[in-house]
């Protein structure tokens, strides 16, 4: 979870905005180990603080997004308010939870008004394109 004050450059402690975000405002990431990384024990908060620092994020970027752990997946799933906050995330390659460091691939999930699935009955005839 993200912090409620950050630091700025001149030291001080500065409240963070709590404007209610709507679901439809949000993009979410998935974040899947590789190497064995296991995420069932890793704390969402230093998740965060990690890949904050990973990706290089500026105090107010850091305060834009939140994680969850589904450690039963053992997937990390990032709500992220803005897509340059959430492209700097999506380039991090590899993280470091509990002294253990692993690659890991980060994506954006499909929105919920798609179709998600495997289509297994298609017709294998090929049509005219028409323009």
């Amino acid at each position: 979870m993200a912090p409620k004050f950050y630091q700025d450059e001149d030291g001080w402690r500065h409240p963070i905005s709590q404007r209610p975000v709507s679901p439809k405002e949000l993009m979410k990431l998935i974040l899947r180990p590789a190497d064995g990384l296991n995420l069932a024990f890793a704390n969402p908060s230093e998740l965060h603080h990690q890949l904050c620092q990973t990706a290089r994020l500026s105090p107010n970027e850091a305060t834009t997004f939140t994680v969850r752990v589904d450690p039963s997946k053992n997937l990390a799933f990032l709500n992220c308010r803005d897509k340059p906050t959430a492209d700097k995330i999506g380039s991090i390659s590899s993280i470091s939870t509990n002294s253990a460091t692993g690659r890991v691939s980060i994506y954006i999930s499909a929105a919920h008004d798609t179709c998600k699935g495997v289509v297994h009955t298609t017709n294998r005839e090929r049509t005219q394109i028409t323009s």
